[in-house]
């Protein structure tokens, strides 16, 4: 992650997928700041396993949706749209979210 002024910018990560024979695939995500190789290997991952969107919103509300799975509502996370970062029940609560 690249700090600038002490903002920190996020990485634009291209993923690329391989199929293997046995079903499983592997993943190498790239950084197009850093040419040099894969930021980030993930072998034998499932085929099935979802695959999160490339648009950093859409990938967050993703993994919410998916942690929050068989959760009570007062331990789920919940998206605050303002700012588009995930919020606990109560701040959410006083936020009107919910």
């Amino acid at each position: 992650m690249f700090v600038s002024l002490g903002m920190a910018k996020k990485q634009e990560l291209i993923m690329r997928q391989y199929k293997n024979d046995d079903g499983t695939v592997d993943r190498f995500y790239y950084s197009i700041e850093r040419p040099e190789g894969p930021v980030k290997v993930e072998y034998n991952v499932k085929a099935t396993d979802e695959v999160l969107s490339d648009d950093p919103s859409k990938a967050l509300a993703q993994q919410v949706a998916k942690a929050n799975k068989g959760l009570p509502r007062t331990k789920q996370r919940f998206i605050n749209p303002a700012t588009g970062t995930d919020v606990s029940y109560i701040r959410a609560k006083q936020l009107g979210i919910i």
